[in-house]
């Protein structure tokens, strides 16, 4: 150690040329372009004093960064040059083999990885905050996990499925106001849903049977349904329960069922006080003639 300069202090290094120049009193090491006069910019400055390192800055220059490993390839760049002016460089990282993998843009902080043949894979948008995932043969998929490393939430962009919970974990779904409000909850282990607010339903494939009031609409007569009811034990028309079971119901067209329902029992109910009133004018005329 004892033949190694230390800077900083009375020991100088002995440079070849006037390409280097060394500070004993502030530990400054500084590299000029080779056969050129000092006065000009430096290439490389690392300054004791102030710990600075600067790269670069000359007419001529672009500050860059290589690293290498043990095989030379290049493994980190750090590039002076890269970004619209000489302070938005790129921070690029590869692999092995030598291809670009990351990118960090140091002009728009977008952050882009690619795969081992060069297609983008992700890109996360600097300006905006867009990420978006996958493309060039590869589905994006997106997946966050506790602390244990068990998936709890995974977005896929092969299907577009959002699967939350799984892995022992509910995967509960919460919708809050402003001000933290819970207005929508669905919960993972019971698939209970809890609204605060109305459910609107738009379907434009549904049918609202007004066509019950229409002229020439067929009702049943009561004697048919009490028979239908009495051997089927549901209305006719309505799913029986067992299959209710098994296949659940569309929610949007079984209220248009029950709907339909609610008119012929309105027809039933207007055609039953047409003949009370007709069965209340004859017996006033038996009255009359008593």
């Amino acid at each position: 150690m004892s033949n190694i300069p230390q800077l900083g202090t009375k020991d100088e290094l002995s440079p070849n040329d006037t390409a280097t120049e060394q500070t004993g009193r502030n530990g400054l090491v500084t590299f000029y372009p080779t056969g050129t006069d000092q006065d000009r910019p430096a290439v490389i400055s690392i300054n004791g004093d102030n710990g600075g390192i600067d790269i670069g800055g000359t007419r001529e220059k672009h500050g860059k960064l290589l690293l290498r490993d043990k095989w030379m390839t290049i493994t980190y760049i750090i590039d002076g040059e890269l970004g619209e002016t000489s302070q938005s460089g790129d921070i690029v990282l590869y692999d092995a083999d030598g291809n670009e993998r990351v990118r960090i843009s140091g002009k728009t902080a977008d952050l882009t990885l690619k795969s081992p043949s060069g297609d983008v894979i992700a890109h996360l948008d600097g300006k905006v905050g867009d990420l978006a995932l996958g493309g060039q043969g590869e589905d994006g998929d997106l997946i966050v996990r506790n602390a244990a490393g068990n998936s709890t939430i995974r977005l896929d962009g092969s299907t577009g499925n959002i699967t939350a919970g799984g892995d022992g974990q509910d995967g509960d779904i919460l919708v809050k106001k402003g001000d933290g409000t819970q207005t929508i909850a669905l919960d993972g282990d019971t698939g209970d849903i809890t609204l605060s607010g109305e459910l609107v339903i738009k379907d434009w494939a549904i049918a609202v049977p007004d066509y019950v009031f229409a002229a020439g609409y067929e009702l049943r007569g009561l004697d048919e349904v009490a028979k239908y009811v009495g051997i089927n034990r549901h209305l006719p028309g309505i799913p029986p329960a067992r299959e209710v079971a098994q296949r659940g119901v569309n929610v949007g067209e079984f209220c248009m069922l029950l709907l339909k329902k609610v008119e012929e029992m309105t027809l039933y109910a207007i055609n039953q006080e047409r003949t009370i009133q007709q069965q209340g004018a004859r017996l006033a005329e038996l009255e009359k003639k008593l």
